[in-house]
Order: C-alpha cells, then sequence, then structure tokens
C-alpha cells in the first residue's frame, strides 16, 4: 500500500498535468476531471460527456466525435481524435484527444480516462 506522501503526490500531479485530464464512467458521466480541464473549461462542466461533445466540440466535428463516442462504450477500445474543442473564452483550440478503458480489479469495464493535449499551435 502507497503511504500518504506518495498519494498526495500523485494527486498534486494530475490535478496540475499540462493537460486535460478527466474520466468518464461506464455510464458516461464525467466523475473525474483535473484543475487544468476547469480552468480550460470554466466553472460550468457538464457531467454528461454527450453533453461536453455537444456543447464544445466544433460544429463541423461534432458529427464525426459523436460517432466514434457512440460505439465506445460497447467495444472498450482505446480511441485518439483530433478536434477543437471551445474553452471558457469561446475560443475553439485544436486538442488531440487520447482516452484508453479502465477495469475494475474484477476486470469489469468501469469507463475511461482521458487526456487532452492542446495542439493548438501545431494545427495553425
Amino acid at each position: 500500500m502507497k503511504n500518504k506522501l506518495e498519494v498526495q503526490f500523485v494527486e498534486e500531479v494530475l490535478e496540475n498535468f499540462p493537460a486535460l485530464i478527466f474520466r468518464v464512467n461506464q455510464y458516461k458521466r464525467v466523475d473525474y476531471y483535473n484543475k487544468t480541464f476547469m480552468d480550460f473549461m470554466g466553472d460550468h462542466i457538464a457531467e454528461e460527456i454527450n453533453d461536453i461533445i455537444k456543447n464544445k466540440v466544433f460544429f463541423e466535428e461534432y458529427k464525426k466525435v459523436n460517432e466514434i463516442f457512440k460505439d465506445l462504450f460497447v467495444l472498450c477500445n482505446p480511441f485518439e481524435i483530433e478536434s477543437r474543442l471551445e474553452n471558457k473564452y469561446g475560443e475553439y483550440r485544436w486538442m488531440l484527444i487520447n482516452g484508453k478503458p479502465i477495469y475494475t480489479v474484477e476486470k469489469k469495464f468501469c469507463g475511461y480516462m482521458v487526456v487532452a493535449y492542446d495542439i493548438n499551435n501545431y494545427k495553425e
């Protein structure tokens, strides 16, 4: 078992990691997001991943992203998407979004850990 300082260190790293990190549970609800995610999205965080896709993904990419997410929770496969997400200032930023399925110790699917890197400077 890890000691308290090790756990605090890991939590601190996740909270301040220079990318958006969030977890989507098996019910498609966001049940964890780091400080970087909050700083990017603002105070009004949608809890359901479908709401984030609907409200924050650039409209020209909505259909593609929605199709990918529609099947993810059945197939439980890793994914990678490039898409523009709207930040709290109303600006769309290119993001490289990677997700990996996560499982309980009993090997039961329990959602995805997702990390999104701002690649806007590389796309323009």
